[in-house]
């Protein structure tokens, strides 16, 4: 495709992107230069998913997922992010099933904030943002690798060789018309990035502080957490995470360990989660491949469940188990992934068990 017909479907494809949110908008494809400040990017998941949940009828699904976002470089520091994407209003999970006899399926705001690089170690964003906290080998054990946060965030890390990373965060979980009793959630990270020869080594810890949520209806469904008669929260959730995370090499494959650890030291019981696991080869080329596994118990007050991993035990807490994935580059951009999940429901007393298998196609552009 020559210069032209690249800008030319740039300029269309942001103009669709662009009127679906600001229907009011007029966009002119008489000047394409200005698609330069214009990064587009996407995917499409299909995936099949069967779940075996004792106690439960066998399930199984097909579902795709669907992502479309753009980028505008408003000046050299200041730029602004618009992403949809498929599903329903379910905060970590944009998976949409197939089923509705046909049905026409809905496309949601994912994504939309503005970032300021104040300078090249600080950033500023605001809006609905990406996730502005660091996740060990990928961890979910307190936030979902779907999940996009709202409100304010200031992301640091030097510069330097041996790096200092900071994380902060004032995130609005929900705004209450009937009480001045908003519900707000306050967070921050420090870490560490320590060089070691061709490997690194990553330490840091976090505290997340929820106001305003004892007493309040939970987010959402059961997802695990003490609830009171009404169904409201018994406490506010206040969290305290340490990880480690090693990158190195096993000769020419990228290898990672790490391990990553949850209080809540607002319970009395039942208030602690952990997860470990490792991770070989990187999905990149046509047929290259990784390899990845994961142990994770959460205990039934650890974490908000309504934000915390939706595949495993099928989503909250009070569970314990294994997973295993496998990816493979099929082609450019296109890949083949595998999941398992072998987990038991409920920490105390009879557990159940849930088995969970997940095979994704994933085409990227």
């Amino acid at each position: 495709m020559n210069f032209q017909g690249k800008s030319f479907f740039m300029t269309l494809a942001a103009a669709l992107l662009l009127g679906i949110i600001f229907p009011n908008a007029s966009i002119s494809t008489a000047d394409a230069a200005w698609t330069d400040t214009f990064k587009m990017k996407g995917d499409l998941r299909y995936r099949y998913e069967s779940v075996d949940k004792e106690g439960s009828e066998d399930r199984v699904r097909h579902r795709i997922r669907a992502r479309l976002g753009v980028t505008a470089e408003v000046t050299d520091s200041l730029s602004v992010t618009l992403q949809l994407a498929s599903g329903s209003e379910d905060p970590v999970s944009t998976n949409q099933s197939l089923d509705g006899f046909f049905s026409t399926k809905g496309f949601h705001l994912d994504r939309a904030y503005v970032k300021w690089k104040a300078t090249d170690a600080l950033a500023l964003t605001a809006g609905k943002i990406s996730n502005p906290f660091h996740c060990p080998g990928k961890s979910e054990l307190i936030w979902d690798g779907d999940l996009n946060p709202e409100g304010i965030a200031a992301q640091f890390e030097s510069t330097s060789e041996f790096k200092v990373y900071a994380n902060l965060s004032y995130l609005v979980v929900d705004e209450r018309s009937s009480t001045t009793d908003d519900c707000y959630l306050y967070g921050g990270q420090l870490g560490f990035k320590i060089p070691m020869g061709g490997a690194s080594l990553n330490i840091g810890g976090g505290y997340y502080a929820y106001v305003n949520q004892e007493g309040f209806p939970a987010f959402g469904e059961d997802f695990g957490n003490t609830l009171d008669d009404e169904g409201n929260y018994t406490m506010d959730f206040t969290n305290f995470e340490g990880f480690v995370e090693l990158n190195a090499k096993l000769g020419s494959f990228p290898f990672g360990l790490y391990g990553h650890y949850v209080v809540n030291n607002e319970a009395d019981e039942d208030d602690t989660g952990y997860q470990f696991g490792f991770s070989l080869g990187k999905v990149k080329d046509p047929m290259s491949w990784q390899l990845q596994y994961s142990y994770k118990e959460i205990e039934r007050d650890a974490v908000v469940g309504a934000f915390t991993d939706s595949d495993f035990i099928g989503g909250g807490t009070d569970g314990k188990g294994h997973e295993i994935q496998f990816g493979l580059g099929l082609a450019k951009h296109t890949s083949l992934g595998v999941s398992y999940f072998l987990n038991e429901i409920g920490l105390e007393g009879e557990s159940r068990d849930y088995d969970r298998l997940m095979i994704d196609l994933v085409f990227k552009f």
